[in-house]
Formats: structure tokens, sequence, C-alpha cells
């Protein structure tokens, strides 16, 4: 029997991305990005605005079954849409550093956090509360995958991601340009909500399984615990993400700036 041709490995610069409001935001954002459609034929009616844009601009576009669109997006949670889109240029560390930060900016550095869905959350959380950019070393989140997108519910085309090659002379830059590193800890560390935070941090969330690195630790210029009854040892990463910059909006008294995005 003749052996089936391989399937062709994706271009490095495209991507599927799939769920309603992260498909939305791109249609928005960079419509010039989207290379294919798919939607669901039993939902075609609620994406008939942007068929109609792709008839309009020569983008093809194809009605699938469920079934097929599983296939397609490879996941079940696909919400009945699913893009091939060009993925965008990604920011450089050395280039984005070298810009003029505002008086107040605030940013998450990941340390050794790389589940999709953790992550996917804690961009929607930093897109809620202005977070300025989310920044981690590649080698444990080389990019964002799909199912980040989805999870994040648009936070990922709405916060900048900055990849690092090392996470620690990354931090060592930007302290050198006047950011405060906080860490975050579930034993040690001040009542976040009794600290006065300074206008450019970053705030470091460690992985779930060993917390901040020592490495990482060893640049902080202050510890930051959240309060509680301490039935429990620790919080979902993504919800002590979520409540810190909960607590950093509400000490800037306003949206902490428009994001900029390089």
């Amino acid at each position: 029997m003749a052996t089936p041709p391989r399937k062709k490995s994706p271009k490095s610069s495209e991507q599927k991305v799939y769920g309603y409001r992260v498909c939305e935001l791109i249609w928005e954002r960079r419509p010039k990005d989207i290379i294919r459609v798919y939607v669901l034929k039993s939902q075609a009616k609620i994406f008939a605005d942007l068929i109609q844009w792709c008839v309009e601009n020569h983008i093809a576009y194809h009605a699938v079954s469920s079934e097929e669109m599983e296939t397609i997006a490879e996941a079940k949670h696909h919400e009945g849409i699913c893009l091939l889109v060009r993925q965008p240029t990604p920011i450089r560390f050395e280039e984005w550093i070298n810009r003029r930060f505002r008086r107040r900016c605030n940013l998450i550095y990941l340390d050794q956090v790389s589940n999709p869905h953790n992550v996917g959350a804690l961009f929607r959380s930093a897109a809620h509360f202005g977070i300025d950019g989310i920044l981690a070393e590649r080698s444990t989140l080389p990019r964002i995958p799909p199912s980040t997108t989805r999870t994040a519910e648009g936070g990922t085309e709405l916060v900048p991601f900055i990849p690092v090659d090392n996470g620690k002379l990354a931090i060592t830059e930007l302290k050198k340009v006047g950011f405060t590193v906080a860490s975050t800890s579930s034993h040690n560390g001040e009542n976040v909500f009794g600290v006065k935070l300074p206008t450019k941090l970053i705030l470091v969330m460690g992985s779930e399984a060993k917390g901040v690195s020592p490495e990482i630790v060893s640049l902080s210029d202050l510890a930051l615990q959240i309060p509680g009854t301490g039935h429990m040892e620790s919080l979902n990463v993504s919800v002590s993400a979520g409540v810190l910059m909960g607590e950093i909006w509400r000490q800037a008294g306003t949206l902490v700036g428009a994001m900029q995005i390089p």
C-alpha cells in the first residue's frame, strides 16, 4: 500500500486562532493579516458581515460542519469560528526598552508560567486593568498558542507580549530605567493592600509548582502577599495576578494609561 503524503507543516508566520472575541478583534484591528476564515454552517448568519467582507476583499472563507471545525481548529471550544492569520512581528525587547516610558507604567513578568489557560486568563485580566505589557522567556513561552488567545478573550490583541532571551538580564535592564520589581509570595511579603505601589512596576508571577525562581527573587525590591484565611496554601497564578492587578488599578485611581503598543 502506498505511503500517504506527509502533511505540509504550517508556515511559522501563520497561526490559527479561534473564539468569537479574539477573531472579532483581529478583524477590527488588523484585517490585512487574515488569510482564511472558517465558520460553522449552523452559525453562518451570525458571521454574515465577516463573510460579506471576505467576498468584497477576495478572502477565502469556508462554512464547515461541527466535526470539520474541530479538526481545523484542533479544539472543541472554538465558538463557531476559526481564522488563519499572519502572526504579528514579535516585539523586540531591545527596541521596546529604548522608547520613552510614561510616568506610570506597569508590566507583568511570567517566571516559568506556561499553562496556556493560566496565561490566557492573565492576558484577559491585564487588558481589563490596563497593564502595559507581559514579558516571558522564549524558552518557557516562545509564542502565544491558540488556546491562550481564546481564553484571553481578545486580551492578547490588546496587551503587548514581549518575549525575552534572558529574564534576569531583561529585568536588570528595566531596573536601570526606573522600574521597581515586586515578586509574589504565599508565605512572606507585605500585605499588598497596605503597601504604596510604585508608578513603574514589574510584577513577577511565578509558576504554581515552584513559585518565583531564586535568581529573580534576588532582583526583587519588594515581596507582596495577598492576605486570606490561610486555609489554602496559595491561589491559582492567574487569580493571584488578577487580585494584584486590581490593586494596581485601584491605587492608580484612573486608567493605567492608554496601552502603548510599539
